[in-house]
């Protein structure tokens, strides 16, 4: 990959099994999908995992699905938090920060790829399907989950009194 000559550059694009501009497969914008998960935020990292699978980049792709899951276990373990203890953490710290980390550490990269070797001219998928998966993922199911484990701790007799 590197010759002894070649220093190594964290900040190289990964290398990827396509040509550099020709062959790209339809992508997720990843600058639009980083913006879309100020709102829906563990989808970001989804969605360009998505984006690592097409372009061939299996490593990144799982990196970015591991964020997902980390970001979905946070959210997870904060509310269940709240609903044991009281304790409510502000939306900085249980929402913002995760989001910041990866896009910092995943998301951003992804962008940087896709505009060094493409551009703005690369076949696009529909951007509505991110928007409903992250409405239907992002609210539709965190509100039910929310609902049974509120049921489930309140009739186990350990929910917090500020959720009565």
């Amino acid at each position: 990959m590197h010759d002894n000559h070649d220093q190594y550059n964290p900040y190289h694009a990964p290398d990827s099994e396509l040509d550099e501009y020709d062959d790209c497969p339809p992508l997720y914008n990843p600058q639009a999908v980083a913006l879309w998960s100020i709102l829906f935020t563990p989808f970001g990292a989804w969605f360009h995992a998505k984006n690592w699978q097409a372009l061939g980049e299996d490593e990144l792709a799982q990196q970015n699905l591991i964020a997902f899951w980390l970001m979905i276990a946070w959210i997870f373990a904060v509310l269940v938090l709240d609903m044991l203890t009281g304790i409510a953490l502000p939306t900085a710290v249980s929402a913002i920060v995760p989001l910041v980390v990866w896009h910092l550490k995943l998301g951003k990269q992804q962008v940087e790829y896709v505009k060094e070797y493409f551009g703005d001219d690369y076949p696009r998928q529909s951007l509505v399907f991110v928007v409903l998966f992250g409405i239907l993922g992002g609210y539709v199911v965190m509100f039910t989950i929310s609902y049974i484990l509120m049921i489930l701790f309140g009739m186990l007799g350990v929910l917090h009194s500020s959720w009565l």
